[in-house]
């Protein structure tokens, strides 16, 4: 902590609670929709690994759509504070 206290500022103690995780073992499957769960992550894997070295969204899902209709407006866009560290809020007091 000593390498980013700084003197004058009234600090809060604050939390982050993350929920809904569950180990790849006991997720709940479909009887009557069979999945290849090892396909699906590593289609994920691939997909993740293209799209960090030539950009967001040079390679997606298909049912994402193309079209200008489909796309987010990104004036619009939340920011990610809850799944990117360099979007993550900052609290001064």
């Amino acid at each position: 902590m000593q390498h980013i206290f700084h003197e004058g500022y009234a600090y809060q103690k604050v939390g982050v609670m993350l929920s809904g995780f569950t180990p790849k073992a006991q997720r709940q499957l479909s009887v009557f929709a069979p999945t290849d769960e090892d396909k699906k992550e590593i289609l994920m894997l691939t997909l993740d690994s293209i799209n960090a070295r030539f950009g967001r969204d040079t390679v997606k899902i298909a049912q994402t759509g193309i079209g200008q209709s489909c796309q987010t407006q990104r004036q619009m866009l939340s920011p990610s504070y809850t799944t990117r560290w360099d979007e993550l809020l900052e609290v001064r007091g």
